[in-house]
């Protein structure tokens, strides 16, 4: 967890084209004389460590909440990052909205490996065992670096990074920043299952859109890093469109941004209101 929680940092600043700069943390955690609980804050502390030293970060400061616990049980094992990072030149910040019209779309990182400590399979499959997605450092690395080019080189339009609820969630928020909350068009391997490649939490991936002219030379720039990526489709039109094989589901962008938008709102209403 404190490694994910230092990369997934690191990768959204390299996403906006930013250079990390340094990170500051909050853990919180239950009852530390529990030895299971000991031990999830001992983790998250040493897998931050990891992470800053691989990353080459000073972590300036932090704060921890403990004992966080009630009669039902303690909070599930939190740590929070929040990285600084610093955009060198003016036209090297990246937004994170699909901004044209045909761009083609690449997942820098290639498809994950299944839905094990993800949001879905936490909230929707009530999976409470598991592993959590691994954290190559290595990969995490180089992918920074490659996306440091690619946004250097100009050929970028937007880029979101990967991370709670995976693809799908990417291209949803994506759609909706951009300045005509453009739709999509996504092809999708046929296996493994589309909820798998959707909301799989896989680390190391970062959703980029570059013109047509240039996805043959980022693909190139890919593989002369061993860098996995693929084309997945193109930005354009007003729909959301996933096609897997003979399956197909596609969603106007405006009425996503109207669920988007009454979620919070329908959480926090009292139930009769919200049915």
């Amino acid at each position: 967890g404190g490694r994910a929680a230092v990369a997934e940092a690191v990768r959204n600043l390299a996403a906006s084209g930013a250079r990390p700069l340094g990170i500051t943390d909050n853990l919180n955690f239950g009852d530390p004389y529990r030895p299971e609980a000991f031990g999830q804050l001992r983790g998250a502390v040493e897998g931050i460590a990891e992470a800053c030293r691989a990353f080459g970060l000073p972590v300036t400061g932090g704060n921890v909440s403990l004992y966080n616990e009630s009669p039902s049980g303690a909070i599930l094992p939190t740590p929070v990052v929040a990285a600084i990072g610093q955009i060198e030149r003016e036209e090297e910040i990246t937004p994170m909205g699909f901004q044209r019209e045909g761009d083609r779309l690449l997942l820098l990182g290639g498809w994950g490996e299944g839905l094990s400590g993800s949001i879905y399979a936490w909230d929707l499959l009530g999976w409470r065992q598991g592993s959590a997605p691994a954290v190559d450092l290595a990969r995490e690395i180089a992918l920074l670096s490659l996306l440091r080019l690619l946004i250097a080189r100009g050929v970028v339009h937007s880029a979101h990074d990967l991370s709670d609820g995976g693809l799908a969630i990417a291209l949803l928020e994506s759609s909706l920043a951009g300045p005509g909350r453009l739709g999509a068009e996504v092809s999708l391997p046929t296996s493994p299952t589309a909820e798998e490649l959707l909301f799989g939490e896989s680390q190391g991936r970062v959703l980029v859109t570059v013109a047509a002219e240039e996805e043959k030379g980022v693909i190139e720039e890919c593989a002369r890093r061993e860098i996995a990526v693929e084309p997945i489709g193109r930005v354009g039109g007003s729909l959301l469109r996933l096609e897997q094989a003979q399956d197909r589901l596609e969603i106007e962008v405006g009425e996503l941004g109207r669920i988007w938008s009454g979620a919070l709102p329908g959480l926090m209403s009292p139930k009769d209101e919200f049915e």
